[in-house]
Parts: structure tokens; sequence; C-alpha cells
């Protein structure tokens, strides 16, 4: 079986970016299936070329087996319209790119097409080649899109490119022969914009890349007795990420001169559209000798750093937009480092509590109440923490891979086309 997943913002391992599609194609093709990703040559998290598009408007890599075409789009630095063009220049190229497969090898055409959110152009494009090519089209929710827009971007439902927007995606659920999310309940979300209540749908979770092997041989914490204690935090620096909040928790812990055995400090590892404010946050309370920046790494960098942490950290906003779960890539990712993680959300599922892999706390609970759990889940004893730490990686180990995972999107592809026949 053939599949073409399109995303714009699809990495590799190698590069900063998003390397879901990447690791599920390599779990496909150890199955026999041909997989090809098409991606943007601009990479989103870098914001720069990975590859030279001067000569042609596509360029297709090997890498480690899986096969990526990179296609000419416009570049940017902010949110702002350039980044509008660079969603708009993708599409066109893809249209063309598929133009010229269909004439030169119309006997290699995909069995399934399957594209990616957030971009929703990017998604009625691949649509679109979906028809041309006469296969199935399955969409992939990564991120609920205006909705997300709407609930943190504080746009209104009648802005004009709200509304837009809104018709492209209903379009979309419509006409998917399939639909795939790593938000566990986005399923209710979608049927209630168009896709049929019956239509397949999956719950594909975000993963990691390593073999269950490797995972259960990693250290799951030192027992050296220290008198700092340090949260890592690992990922983007935007609105979604409510940095602000664990921020201010770091502030209250100094100003109030909190009793703590041990000297809190904070990692922040990443880049995103925040982060200039934050730095400048964090100078203007005098918290440079407590909270770091750190420059953003690349995806097989990870691991290792996290793993030099006491304690990973992320916090997820109070927002309606969550009651159909969260799905971030970080949470697998700091289980499978071996340390605890405290989590700071009310979203309606909750892994790191269901594994026993760390410590969730409401994202209602004050910023003084945030501070002193902060004091309390450090001092909780080395013998405690690593335990969570050992039952993260487990957990990852049997559930979380993108070995397994892959083998589940394989099946239900299955019966999708299955679906699609009737």
């Amino acid at each position: 079986m053939r599949l073409w997943i399109v995303h714009q913002d699809a990495g590799t391992p190698y590069e900063y970016g998003y390397s879901r599609h990447f690791e599920l194609a390599k779990s496909l093709i150890a199955q026999g299936w041909e997989v090809k990703i098409i991606a943007s040559a601009f990479n989103h998290k870098a914001k720069e070329f990975r590859v030279d598009i001067s000569e042609e408007y596509a360029v297709s890599q090997n890498v480690d087996g899986v096969e990526c075409v990179f296609l000419r789009s416009t570049s940017y630095q902010k949110n702002n319209w350039k980044r509008v063009v660079n969603f708009c220049s993708f599409p066109y190229y893809l249209n063309r790119y598929v133009s010229r497969f269909i004439k030169v090898q119309k006997e290699n055409l995909p069995d399934f097409v399957l594209a990616s959110s957030p971009s929703l152009f990017s998604a009625r494009a691949a649509l679109s080649a979906a028809k041309r090519m006469r296969c199935p089209f399955v969409f992939e929710i990564r991120d609920l899109h205006p909705d997300t827009i709407i609930h943190l971007g504080k746009y209104s439902e009648l802005h004009p490119a709200i509304r837009f927007m809104r018709l492209m995606e209903k379009h979309l659920y419509k006409n998917a022969a399939g639909a795939v999310s790593n938000l566990p309940f986005a399923n209710e979300r979608i049927v209630e914009l168009g896709y049929p209540r019956q239509g397949p749908f999956i719950y594909i979770p975000n993963g990691v890349a390593y073999d269950s092997q490797n995972l259960l041989q990693s250290q799951s914490g030192s027992t050296e007795i220290k008198k700092e204690f340090v949260f890592v935090y690992a990922g983007s620096h935007g609105i979604s990420n409510d940095l602000d909040k664990i921020i201010d928790a770091f502030n209250h812990v100094k100003l109030e001169n909190l009793e703590q055995k041990k000297t809190l400090s904070l990692r922040l590892v990443g880049d995103g559209p925040l982060k200039a404010e934050l730095k400048q946050k964090v100078k203007k309370l005098n918290l440079e000798e407590f909270v770091l920046f750190e420059d953003s790494i690349q995806q097989d960098e990870v691991r290792p750093m996290l793993q030099k942490a006491d304690a990973l950290i992320l916090a997820v906003p109070s927002s309606n937009l969550y009651k159909y779960g969260i799905g971030a890539n970080k949470i697998y990712e700091y289980m499978a480092s071996g340390r605890p993680v405290f989590c700071i959300s009310s979203a309606r599922n909750d892994p790191i509590t269901d594994v026993g892999s760390g410590v969730t706390i409401s994202a209602e609970v004050s910023i003084e109440g945030v501070a002193q759990q902060l004091i309390e889940f450090s001092e909780m004893g080395n013998e405690k923490l690593k335990e969570m730490g050992r039952l993260g990686v487990v957990a990852v180990s049997e559930n979380y891979t993108y070995g397994a995972l892959g083998k589940e999107l394989g099946v239900f592809l299955q019966t999708v086309i299955k679906s699609d026949m009737k």
C-alpha cells in the first residue's frame, strides 16, 4: 500500500521541528508500506530553509529510508501577513507537484492521502490531490483550528478569517474518508462540524522514537542529595504553553521567601513567539539567577538533555478548548526520560496521573498554590520521585512507541479503504 503524508511543517529527527509523521512513516515502511512525506522546504520552527529550492520547486531526499519531498514556499519570521502568504504558497506548489506526478508516474499513485492540521490550506490542497488521484482522503486533527485561534487568540467566531476557516474545516470533515487525532475526544468535535458520526476515527497519541528495550534501560533518576532542584521545560514558548504562570510561581517562591529545603531553579529550553517577552519578564522580576533560557535543540538531543533535570514541568491554560483532551508531544518525551513530571492542567485527559509518572494540579490553582506545590513536589524524596520516573518509562515502552503506534495506524487505514469501497 502507498501512503502520502502531507504536513507542511513535518520534519525529521535531525532538525528542530515535528518528527511525528517521520516516525510513523518508518513504522509503516517496516510493515511493508511505501510512504512519502510532503512538507515545506521552509522549516517553521527554525525559521530557515532546510533545502535549496532556488532551481527546483520540489526536492526529494531519502532520510533513513523515508522519502521526504520538500516543496518551495515563502519564508517568514513572525506570525504576520508573511505567514499567510506561506500558508498559500505551499498548496500552490503541492498542486504543481501532483500534476507532474500524475503525468510522469501514473502507475505509482498513492492508495491514501493523509493530511495533518493545523494548516487547513494545505489540507484542502491534499483533499484536492486525493480526488485527482482517486484515492481516499484521511484528515489528521492535531490542533482544532480555528477553535484554537478563537479560544487562545481571542478572535470572534464572526471574524471574516475565522468564518472562512470554519467553512474550509467543515468541507474537509465532510469529504474525509477517515479521521485521525492525537486528541482522545476530538471525534466529538468533528462530528459536530460535519464528520459522519459512524465515520472511521482513531486516536493515535504522540509518542517516542525509542524502542521498548532501550527505554527500559534508561536511567530513572539520581539518588544524589543536592541543594538545588532543577525543573526543565522543553518546547515552544507560545500562548498555549502558559509559561507566564510557571514563571510567576517561581517569582512567588522567591518573593515570599517560602521555606524550602532546596533552591528551586527553572530551565526553559526552546523557542517561540513569546520567548523575547518572557525573557523581559524574567529580567524585570530579577529572576535571572533562578530562571534560565536556552536555545532550541534537535529532536535527537532532547532525551539526553531532559535526563539532566531533577523534574520536568509543563502547563496547559485553563480553556474550554481542552475538553477534547491534550496531546502535546512533550508529555511522552518527558515520560521517556525517566524523570518525574509536574503538570498544571485541567484538560479532560491526564496522561501523567493515569500512569503515575508525576503530579498534575488544576490550572485553576492560584499562583501561590502552584508555588507551594512546586516546593512540596521537590521535597517528596528521591525514592518517590525516582519511582515516578520509572513508571513513566514503563508506560511509554508499553503504549507510546512510534513502532506500535504506526502498526495501529496501518490497521486503521486498511479499515478506511474497506469502508470507502462500500
